[in-house]
């Protein structure tokens, strides 16, 4: 299943805080933190990922 725009700002509200505290956990800094987690979001929309089902999300 790919995103549609709704999808994704829900997807991005329930991940961004996650995978901004990845992140900084490997980066040690805020500002690079946040620019990974950005990445990470804007790779997600630019491969046009696909999910399927439930059996990749996190819990």
């Amino acid at each position: 299943m790919e995103l549609s725009g709704e999808e994704f700002e829900i997807f991005y509200e329930k991940y961004k805080n996650y995978v901004y505290r990845i992140c900084f956990t490997y980066m040690k800094r805020a500002a690079d933190a946040e620019d990974c987690a950005e990445d990470v979001f804007v790779n997600v929309l630019s491969k046009n990922m696909k999910f399927n089902g439930e059996e990749h999300e996190k819990r």
